[in-house]
């Protein structure tokens, strides 16, 4: 755990507010890009942020939808943090979908939604082929994120050396094909903690982007389709 990494500058806090031109030129893209059948009927799940319910993805998923994709909410509600509950149902969704389609399941996960993708194909490689991360804090320091203190709060638990082990261990890629997409104009999240460590199968991709904007964004929409296209089934 790097604790020199903080929070990122308040000026980039400020450039949130571009997250309504964001989900407005997101939703233009619905409406007006030509759709492209990249698919092939693959089966995508899609895990909000903290806070969060599938009403954040609604435009990602349509996107994807769109591209040929079986594209799906996580259907938990507000994602307020890992459970027991949240973890079972999970791995159950993914394996339905697996079996469903007959098609192994990309994960695609925006902020803590991305920490869940990652555990989940850590775990689940028999059903997953691939995981897309959004903005997600895996990397680090968790105090390089500016939704860390609320998340404690929330969940009424300190942070213990315990903590700290296991935030270490998942930095660790999951032994899948993995994108991590950062913005390092991100005013939540301080985009080295969304980097994945170097490896064969594990990529960084940078865009311009605010934080809440991710699940909208037209440039990051593309990316993940086209990462999701281009991983052999």
């Amino acid at each position: 755990m790097d604790k020199s990494i903080t929070p990122p500058h308040i000026a980039n806090l400020a450039l949130e507010s571009r997250v309504v031109f964001e989900t407005g030129s997101g939703l233009l893209s619905l409406l007006t890009e030509k759709s492209q059948s990249i698919g092939s009927g693959k089966p995508v799940l899609v895990i909000p942020g903290f806070g969060a319910s599938d009403m954040s993805t609604f435009i990602l998923r349509n996107y994807l939808k769109r591209s040929g994709f079986e594209a799906h909410g996580w259907g938990l509600g507000i994602n307020r943090g890992t459970t027991g509950k949240v973890r079972d149902s999970l791995i159950k969704k993914v394996a339905a979908l697996h079996q469903k389609t007959n098609q192994k399941v990309a994960v695609v996960g925006w902020s803590l939604g991305g920490i869940f993708a990652r555990e989940l194909a850590r775990n689940q490689t028999q059903h997953i082929d691939c995981v897309v991360t959004l903005a997600s804090p895996f990397a680090g320091s968790p105090h390089g994120n500016r939704l860390f203190p609320i998340a404690l709060l929330v969940s009424g638990k300190p942070f213990t050396k315990e903590d700290e082990q296991s935030f270490d261990r998942r930095t660790t890629p999951p032994p899948v094909r993995t994108l991590a997409l950062h913005s390092r104009t991100d005013g939540i999240v301080n985009w080295k903690c969304s980097l994945e460590p170097i490896a064969a199968e594990s990529f960084n991709d940078e865009v311009q982007c605010s934080h809440f904007g991710f699940p909208s964004n037209p440039q990051v929409l593309r990316k993940v389709a086209m990462f999701i296209a281009a991983t052999p089934n």
